[in-house]
């Protein structure tokens, strides 16, 4: 499937999420451990930890979560991960996982990627609500910041969320629903 949103970025007219390989996975690991910060599980992933990972979560058709690869360019390019996670069809809302290589940050990728996640998200699983907690003391926070500013989502902000290095960190909780992921459809689609 071609992007569903051209306007961003110097990727954005081939990216596409793909089934996640075991490959990918290793890679995503490597990502992951080098910024505990941004994650609810703040230890390091093991190359065993991952492969369970991989054979219990992203092979298994009854997960309650479901990973794909984000792919740009041809050839394809694995750029990262995205997810939903924790997927509750009788409420209809999951909550997002977004993880992409060091080399692609910063580069309008991750927005582009979450919109693909979102187009998944509402029209393939047809869910209502998507939702995020981004830590305080993740790295990345402005990214979440713009993503909530650019999409003008209502967002709570919770202290003592997330414990690292004897600290306790606060979060933003925001959610975007199907309707408002229609009305960005209308204006950068």
């Amino acid at each position: 499937m071609a992007t569903i949103f051209p306007k961003f970025g110097e990727f954005m007219n081939f990216m596409e999420l793909k089934v996640l390989t075991k490959q990918e996975c290793e890679i995503i690991r490597k990502a992951r451990n080098e910024n505990l910060a941004m994650l609810r599980t703040s230890y390091p992933q093991t190359v065993e930890m991952q492969e369970n990972f991989y054979h219990n979560v992203i092979c298994n058709p009854k997960s309650d979560h479901r990973y794909w690869g984000v792919h740009s360019g041809e050839p394809s390019v694995f750029l990262g991960m995205v997810g939903l996670c924790n997927i509750s069809l009788e409420n209809r809302n999951a909550e997002l996982s977004i993880i992409l290589i060091p080399e692609v940050r910063g580069k309008g990728l991750g927005t582009q990627a979450l919109l693909e996640l979102f187009h998944k998200g509402f029209n393939e699983l047809n869910l209502e609500y998507i939702y995020a907690e981004a830590y305080l003391c993740n790295p990345n926070i402005e990214f979440w910041r713009k993503i909530i500013k650019k999409f003008d989502l209502e967002y709570v902000f919770l202290r003592g969320r997330k414990y690292l290095d004897g600290e306790y960190f606060p979060s933003l909780y925001f959610d975007i629903s199907r309707e408002e992921f229609k009305n960005i459809g209308r204006i950068y689609g």
